[in-house]
């Protein structure tokens, strides 16, 4: 009889230690994948390269060099890329290589920047964290300049054509990737990606996210959606900002790098064809969740 109650006690406690077993799990691998996108607009060494010439419905209009943003990107990239994450993958295009730029030349950025995008959302997971980084001219309503490899000579002057990639085409592409999408922006009026979260208006949140997947989207833009944001030869001012924090900070939270780098471009000014102009960062800081980066 006292065999038998042994047997059964001990049956309990393994049942109740397989019980609890079962109730500890292993915290799912955050993979990390990374598109970065930095357009200097400037042809290859030896061809007088004048800018990027951006469509505007039947006119054009054009838009400077900008050599920082190859500085810029290549930056974000190596503070991301050493943050140990359990793993962090670099997408151009199709393949998991490098951050798309136009260094060497013309570059098809606009389909690259599509299909690397395309690229992370067949193999995102739930718990991952996907980062989209760009620099470069924004023009309209936050539009990315981005090009289509191709160049057009316009009064004696050899521009690379433009190609845009509207605001909802993007969120709709980061929508259709699993898990955390970090959003950062080093572009003209690319306020107007969070512009409809800042009056917290409805008619806004459904132009921008209905159809657009859920908030845990976190955008962090150079400047709101009216703004110019600025750059000097050899960084964008905004990006500058965001890589110092992330070198100083081993891990930080998404609200935190937005009150940071709110409050130190909070009351300067930067000149431009000889007026004064202010940056102000802008975010969709109404989304109720944070997130560790």
């Amino acid at each position: 009889m006292m065999g038998k109650r042994l047997m059964l006690a001990l049956l309990c406690v393994v049942s109740l230690l397989c019980a609890g077993c079962e109730l500890v799990t292993e915290e799912p691998k955050r993979d990390v994948h990374f598109i970065g996108v930095g357009l200097s607009y400037k042809l290859s060494s030896g061809t007088a390269g004048s800018g990027v010439l951006i469509p505007v419905g039947t006119e054009s209009a054009t838009g400077k060099v900008l050599p920082s943003c190859l500085h810029d990107v290549s930056s974000v990239y190596t503070r991301f890329s050493t943050r140990g994450y359990d793993s962090f993958t670099s997408y151009s295009g199709g393949s998991s290589l490098a951050y798309i730029t136009d260094a060497n030349g013309t570059t098809d950025s606009y389909s690259l920047c599509v299909s690397a995008l395309d690229s992370v959302a067949s193999v995102a997971k739930d718990s991952d964290l996907t980062i989209f980084y760009y620099s470069g001219h924004g023009y309209g309503d936050g539009l990315l300049v981005l090009t289509d490899g191709i160049t057009q000579t316009v009064s004696g002057n050899t521009y690379v054509t433009g190609k845009l990639l509207g605001v909802d085409t993007l969120l709709a592409k980061l929508s259709a990737i699993a898990g955390d999408k970090l959003v950062i922006m080093d572009s003209c009026y690319s306020g107007n990606l969070v512009d409809a979260w800042a009056g917290h208006s409805s008619e806004g949140f459904e132009r921008f996210f209905a159809g657009h997947g859920d908030s845990n989207i976190y955008v962090l833009t150079a400047s709101a959606a009216s703004e110019l944001s600025f750059c000097g030869s050899e960084y964008g001012y905004f990006t500058k900002v965001v890589t110092t924090l992330l070198a100083d900070n081993s891990r930080i939270a998404f609200s935190d790098l937005y009150d940071a780098v709110s409050e130190y471009f909070a009351s300067r000014t930067f000149a431009y064809s000889g007026n004064l102009y202010e940056m102000h960062p802008a975010s969709n800081t109404s989304v109720p969740l944070d997130l560790l980066v």
